[in-house]
């Protein structure tokens, strides 16, 4: 399998972007809610990407290796490892508005199997401030993705240290379980919560109900 990269813009939407088979879709992907490390969720054929904009641009790239690499170079905010499963040998980078990011390399490079993927991660507490950015405006949230064919084994954590995934990880800890519904239901109480304290974080409620891939209900925000 030869080592591959790619750099693309891709659409956020509801503060997460994906990683799935596009025939199956953003519904393959897993309830964001579950992002117990405050940056990826990940089930068999999709994944979802915790971002700091509800609504936007964020630059992503994809580099795809025959064995582990060392960590990208530059000054990550957070850095997450973890093992993925592609049962049908594709995994595309994937926006729920814009659909795969075709600039970007399949991660399912060896076909079916188990990998390990790397996300770095920074500019999500900019990204997170500013809310919501239009197509042409300059990115803030930069994400790098390595993987690599390798055995699935436990999560690392490599770093941790920016706000918005430190707080993520923090409602996921007080209202994971607790809240009704789960799947999509729980996922919407989880980022409902987290747009208290900013501009706008009521207006967004609605659009932050919407996970895994359908439109869901409304959720009622009450201004702090």
């Amino acid at each position: 399998m030869p080592e591959e990269r790619g750099s693309t813009r891709v659409w956020v939407y509801a503060r997460q972007f994906y990683i799935v088979d596009p025939d199956l879709g953003t519904d393959q992907a897993p309830d964001i809610a579950d992002a117990g490390n405050g940056l990826i969720a990940v089930g068999e054929d999709g994944a979802s990407v915790l971002t700091g904009l509800t609504l936007g641009p964020v630059e992503v790239i994809v580099t795809t290796h025959t064995s582990e690499p060392p960590p990208h170079d530059g000054d990550w905010d957070e850095v997450v490892e973890t093992s993925f499963t592609s049962t049908t040998g594709s995994a595309l980078v994937t926006s729920w508005e814009d659909g795969e990011a075709e600039d970007l390399p399949d991660l399912a490079a060896a076909g079916p199997g188990s990998y390990r993927l790397r996300v770095h991660t920074r500019g999500r507490d900019e990204g997170r401030a500013k809310d919501s950015l239009g197509p042409d405006d300059a990115t803030v949230e930069a994400y790098v993705i390595q993987v690599w064919p390798a055995p699935a084994t436990g999560e690392r954590i490599i770093r941790q240290t920016d706000q918005a995934g430190t707080e993520w990880r923090q409602l996921q800890k007080i209202n994971g379980s607790a809240a009704p519904g789960g799947g999509p239901v729980r996922a919407a109480v989880l980022l409902a919560a987290h747009v208290t304290d900013r501009p706008g974080g009521c207006d967004d409620a609605a659009l932050l109900a919407r996970a895994g891939g359908q439109p869901r209900r409304s959720v009622d925000c009450v201004a702090a």
